[in-house]
């Protein structure tokens, strides 16, 4: 497991998405954990992202192709 990292929305583009990626050092390539993030947190133990966006937050798997099914209240 490598860090995770966001890219923000491209200037110019109509795409206003900012996905959470890592880099798979192993693999050389990149890696998406979740399609569209406004800000992030890890847990202490790296297993676990707190993601938000839009107000909303969810508890998910530190791992590449997760979705956002259940928010937090």
């Amino acid at each position: 497991w490598q860090s995770p990292f966001r890219w923000p929305p491209r200037a110019g583009s109509n795409n206003r998405t900012s996905p959470l990626s890592f880099y798979d050092i192993n693999a050389h390539a990149e890696r998406m954990i979740l399609d569209d993030v406004g800000g992030y947190e890890i847990s202490a133990d790296g297993n676990k992202l707190l993601v938000a966006k839009g107000g909303n937050g969810a508890g998910i798997a530190a791992a590449e192709g997760q979705k956002r099914d259940r928010t937090l209240p």
